[in-house]
């Protein structure tokens, strides 16, 4: 599968498509728990949908969504901050708990509040064929080394005997040359 990222200009056409796959990550376990990174979420989208990613600002989502005053100091506020990191935590559980059921993905890059979208698409015969060579070739490169033979517990018992043996031949030597008898 292809991931292809839709661009800002290109999203008007997969609009309903989106806002479907946003409502199906907000009935999910990892978002069901969570109405605010929900709610969050959904904003984010629907301005991104519309065109207006320049409201996506840490103040605007702040007073907007959060319902802080214009004056709020954004620097020792993190409200924003903490949702916008908690939706990229749930995206991240939504996706490794359901890989490969989707035809759109999002995702919220650190340090924006600008989600982005991805079309997946399904391989062509052409690249499922090359895939297929690629894997045909790898498995004739493996059989072209050579296989690692069996051992018997003997066989591999049989080296460390002989060490063993050894060392004790060394130390009984170097016993008898410090305390002559």
């Amino acid at each position: 599968m292809q991931k292809e990222e839709i661009q800002l200009g290109e999203l008007s056409r997969f609009a309903s498509e989106l806002k479907a796959a946003v409502e199906v990550i907000c009935k999910s376990p990892p978002f069901r728990t969570s109405a605010k990174s929900c709610q969050f979420l959904r904003h984010i989208v629907q301005h991104t949908l519309e065109g207006n990613v320049d409201e996506l600002k840490e103040r605007l989502i702040g007073i907007v969504l959060l319902g802080r005053e214009t004056t709020y100091d954004t620097g020792s506020d993190a409200g924003v901050r903490v949702r916008a990191n908690d939706v990229r935590k749930r995206l991240a559980a939504y996706y490794a708990a359901n890989l490969g059921d989707h035809e759109f993905t999002l995702e919220l890059p650190a340090g924006s509040y600008v989600p982005r979208f991805y079309l997946h698409r399904t391989f062509q015969h052409d690249q499922l064929d090359l895939e297929a060579a690629a894997a045909v070739e790898a498995h004739r490169a493996a059989a072209a080394l050579p296989q690692a033979r069996e051992l018997s517990l003997p066989q591999l018992a049989l080296p460390t005997i002989v060490a063993l043996f050894l060392c004790v031949i060394c130390i009984r030597w170097q016993l008898t040359r410090e305390h002559p008898s």
